[in-house]
């Protein structure tokens, strides 16, 4: 398929418990029922964090604490840290990827929001249940032979150009480059062992294509 262009700590503090459900504002997606917007009581937040514990180990404790309402079998395996961004206000933003048996899900993720005087106080994020239906994760398809594929079906539709040093410098990019990924076409699809393949055909395209990893 082809897209064109365009270690475990107790993160909340001592008698700092999450509240139950009754003091949260819960938005869950229609079609497979996880939270995409959790907002919490300003004055009964879901808890502080214990001194000396990252943000990121702190929502994760939070979410495994709640594994059931997640939708999540093991998230302490299943989700990894990206990135926490601090704001002008002073709001850390903690960004987790959805990760399955060690393969990261395409576009999926939850981010956490922590103040210093209301603690977690609001969760975001799209992405689908622990996706039990998977037990492997070996590509019974070469990463070369995946990304041979993605290129005969682009070179079909467009001339791809050999870039000079200098752009491929420029633009960070030393040829087509494949990654496994859980993916599927449709949200509605159950998402598969895939080789997501990036080819820059010229300075101006990034294509995108998501090749069966294991037919």
């Amino acid at each position: 398929v082809r897209v064109p262009p365009r270690a475990p700590s107790t993160g909340l503090a001592t008698g700092k418990r999450a509240r139950s459900p009754a003091a949260w504002t819960l938005w869950r997606d229609a079609a497979n029922k996880t939270p995409i917007f959790m907002q919490f009581d300003r004055a009964a937040p879901a808890g502080k964090r214990a001194m000396l514990v990252a943000p990121a180990a702190a929502l994760v404790d939070f979410i495994a604490e709640h594994a059931t309402l997640f939708r999540l079998r093991d998230p302490r395996a299943e989700l990894v840290h990206r990135a926490t961004r601090l704001d002008a206000a002073g709001r850390e933003h903690v960004q987790l990827a959805h990760h399955y048996l060690g393969v990261p899900i395409w576009g999926a993720e939850i981010v956490g929001h922590w103040s210093e005087d209301q603690g977690l106080y609001a969760i975001n994020g799209r992405y689908r249940p622990t996706p039990d239906h998977i037990d492997e994760v070996a590509p019974s398809i070469r990463r070369d032979a995946a990304i041979d594929r993605a290129l005969a079906d682009l070179a079909g539709q467009r001339s791809i150009k050999r870039l000079s040093p200098a752009t491929r410098r420029l633009l960070q990019y030393e040829g087509p480059e494949a990654e496994l990924y859980l993916w599927s076409a449709q949200a509605q699809e159950p998402v598969r062992l895939t080789w997501k393949i990036e080819i820059r055909p010229n300075v101006h395209e990034r294509w995108h294509y998501f090749v069966d990893a294991q037919s």
